[in-house]
């Protein structure tokens, strides 16, 4: 068995010349546990930017075939009555007529409805899909099941640029030079392309009228049928709480959080406010330790010698 919250919370108390963590005040043991916690998602996140290959998880959802719904909508509101859109896939376009809208929330557009109060009949898209919380970033390229592999997008502003096609509404006077050139003017025609997916991007912007923070993975064309989207995610560890907790370490069956959390642990004391308790005269021996424990957990960082950078079967194979 591992180290767990309360191994690790002790360790940090005797380095402050407390026999355990229930004899520090509560201000301290709050101090501490943020000192625990910030070195356990060091792990996870190194500040250099790289991210180790056994903190990824599989994910995997469903987006929806095109659904039929009638929305009450209100001249200059975003609710929408008489209808619930699903959570998960807010940020999706919704068809009312032949203009697109946004879900903003499971009762709301985040565009303001611009025609004539009453009920309309409306397409429901789920081209957006909410991505985990506990995930950074997408590992890899997602890909759909028995589709393929989906090709990204550089920014959510080029799926609009998709949309539309070049207007010439400028010219410039004789002269003096261009003045401004083409600028994309949206295509109503193109946002209904409908199909296969073949293009993901990833929006991080809130939908709703209250500010909230989470990411979502937007597929272009729009989904004309249901498909199963997979994708490798690299994660963020759930922060220890209980006293129980043991923390998720590569090789759990030697004690890597004795040899490499710990160390980071004192390091991050140092740097702390509550560090000017320390009354060691080791300090650089604590700085260097945790430079040694990062050099060690950069050992872990991937299983699989690296291999050629491309593959593929010959042709005629």
């Amino acid at each position: 068995m591992g180290k767990t919250f309360s191994d690790l919370r002790n360790a940090l108390a005797g380095a402050l010349g407390f026999d355990e963590y229930s004899d520090l005040t509560s201000r301290d043991g709050l101090d501490v546990d943020t000192i625990v916690n910030a070195a356990y998602l060091d792990c996870y996140a190194s500040r250099d930017g790289r991210r180790p290959a056994w903190a990824i998880k599989y994910w995997s959802d469903i987006v929806l075939a095109p659904e039929a719904a009638t929305l009450g909508l209100t001249n200059g509101s975003t609710a929408v009555t008489g209808h619930t859109f699903t959570a998960k896939y807010l940020g999706s376009f919704v068809q009312i007529g032949a203009t697109f809208y946004r879900i903003g929330s499971t009762t709301t557009l985040t565009q303001p409805w611009s025609g004539v109060t009453g009920s309309y009949s409306a397409t429901v898209y789920s081209n957006a899909v909410a991505l985990p919380g506990s995930g950074v970033t997408i590992r890899e390229r997602p890909s759909l099941l028995g589709i393929g592999p989906l090709l990204p997008l550089p920014f959510p502003e080029d799926e609009v640029s998709l949309r539309s096609s070049p207007a010439f509404d400028f010219y410039p006077k004789a002269g003096r030079g261009p003045v401004a050139h083409s600028r994309p003017r949206f295509d109503p025609s193109l946002i209904t392309d409908v199909g296969d997916p073949r293009y993901y991007h990833v929006d991080s912007a809130a939908t709703g009228s209250t500010f909230a923070t989470g990411s979502r993975l937007h597929l272009y064309p729009l989904p004309g049928a249901a498909f199963t989207i997979e994708a490798r995610l690299n994660v963020l560890p759930v922060p220890l709480a209980a006293a129980d907790d043991e923390p998720v370490l590569p090789h759990d069956d030697v004690d890597i959080a004795g040899a490499i959390l710990e160390p980071l642990m004192f390091e991050r004391l140092l740097k702390h406010p509550l560090g000017r308790r320390y009354a060691g005269n080791n300090v650089s021996a604590i700085f260097a330790a945790g430079n040694d424990a990062r050099a060690q957990l950069n050992t872990f960082r991937s299983v699989q010698p690296s291999g050629p950078k491309q593959f593929r079967p010959a042709c005629g194979w």
